[in-house]
């Protein structure tokens, strides 16, 4: 029986990042029939919405046997050339990059297991993907900043606008979260200024929607999904950078902001294995599809009109030539002040605010359901150990992403603890051991920073 998966043999390869790369993806040789794209599509939508109530990837290991085995026996012939793979669909395309989420989801052969403090040392990498809908565009995986490198001005505009933008995101939130300035830069880069970030997500399903939403600019265009292996990120010295409390629309498609090394951008697409199929048949026609249904267009494009009005107005502050007062020294800090005052009477203030957290976590709950579910999809895996089934955290990768987001780890550990008291209040008594249980391995990653 011929299938796809990053474990099985077969005689022909394609390497998941290039050269090096500590994983093989194996594609057999026989095929005995082939799927169609509306039996994948059909399949696509039973897979995701299977009722339960896990997070991550490990949700779909509770759809029945025979759904998994059809994701597992999905018998397409594959055309490889290069680390490239072209499927028929963008179904085709989502159930391909599922099952392999889900191999390195599992692993029933770890090197090094301590059940006491739920943490692994895995022989499997993870994935972030990112959705293009031109596999042609050879700019795809170089961050929008770095391309206007070869136009001085608008290189320097787009700059200051991005400081002035950062500068008012600060004012507004620093005094109750502190958030660092990274995370604003992830803002921006959500809303289209131009940053060194590049838009990922951990959601496969997000990043084939993003590949069928575009333009067409050739015939035979094809749409590409770009695989990253997060091991071969961190060889590289990528950041990983998570989306701050209330923007919404980066829950929605949980996103995840890579920022590569200075220099290095031009290499990022060597590292991936990339997925392709024909835009033009399908532009526009695929929906992610979550417990609940098909999420909308809608639902994962809604702006944030707030946040677009302060674009705005940074895009209109940069055309003045001048930069941006920096937050230090006296006489910076009292022009910095006063065009930010300025700017709120045009663009006012938000419709959200920024409350401790230990005052009202309610407001948060959104923001840690969606930091615990990158978790999920990155840094816990189901672990076979000893003859049972239990989720373990892979060390490796959690202490780089602790170490790139630290701020907002510290919130994630004091919500972690309140949430936990309401839950054992509540009679959850499961629910707040785990709860403990990453605070603890979040504060041990934490302490080993200071």
């Amino acid at each position: 029986m011929g299938y796809y998966s990053p474990i099985i043999s077969g005689k022909r390869a394609a390497k998941i990042g290039g050269v090096g790369s500590k994983i093989k993806l194996k594609l057999t040789d026989r095929y005995e029939s082939r799927m169609n794209s509306e039996e994948a599509k059909n399949l696509y939508k039973e897979l995701c919405l299977h009722d339960n109530s896990r997070m991550g990837p490990q949700a779909l290991f509770r759809a029945n046997r025979n759904l998994l085995n059809r994701l597992f026996s999905l018998q397409k012939e594959l055309v490889v050339s290069d680390s490239i793979i072209k499927v028929e669909s963008p179904w085709h395309a989502a159930l391909f990059c599922l099952s392999l989420v889900l191999r390195t989801a599992i692993d029933e052969t770890p090197s090094v297991v301590d059940t006491d403090n739920i943490t692994v040392v895995s022989k499997k990498t993870r994935f972030v993907f990112r959705g293009v809908s031109d596999a042609g565009w050879t700019d795809a995986m170089v961050p929008r900043l770095d391309r206007l490198k070869r136009d001085k001005q608008r290189y320097e505009q787009a700059t200051r606008a991005v400081q002035a933008f950062c500068g008012l995101m600060d004012y507004l939130v620093n005094p109750y979260l502190g958030v660092p300035f990274q995370h604003f830069l992830a803002i921006a880069q959500h809303y289209e200024l131009p940053t060194r970030l590049l838009d990922f997500t951990v959601d496969p399903s997000v990043a084939v929607f993003f590949a069928c939403h575009g333009k067409v600019h050739r015939e035979n265009q094809e749409a590409v999904v770009f695989i990253m292996p997060l091991d071969k990120a961190l060889d590289y010295g990528v950041t990983f950078i998570l989306a701050p409390p209330f923007v919404r629309r980066m829950y929605v498609q949980r996103a995840l902001f890579l920022e590569p090394k200075e220099n290095e951008s031009d290499r990022l697409a060597q590292l991936c294995l990339q997925v392709r199929f024909p835009f033009c048949p399908y532009q526009g026609s695929f929906l992610p599809v979550r417990q609940n249904g098909e999420l909308s267009k809608e639902e994962l494009l809604k702006k944030d009109e707030w946040i677009e009005s302060a674009k705005g107005w940074a895009e209109e502050w940069s055309k003045k030539g001048k930069p941006f007062p920096p937050n230090e020294g006296y006489f910076n800090k009292f022009k910095r002040n006063r065009i930010i005052t300025d700017a709120l009477k045009k663009v006012g203030r938000p419709s959200w605010f920024w409350p401790r957290a230990e005052s009202q976590p309610a407001i948060f709950q959104e923001w840690f359901d969606f930091a615990t579910e990158i978790l999920y999809w990155t840094v816990i895996k189901m672990i076979h150990s000893n003859g049972q089934w239990w989720e373990g955290v892979d060390n490796e990768f959690l202490k780089t992403i602790v170490r790139d987001n630290e701020a907002l780890f510290h919130l994630m550990s004091k919500l972690c603890l309140v949430y936990s008291k309401q839950s054992e209040i509540a009679g959850h008594q499961q629910r707040a051991s785990n709860l403990l249980r990453v605070r603890e391995v979040l504060l041990r990653h934490l302490q080993s920073l200071s």
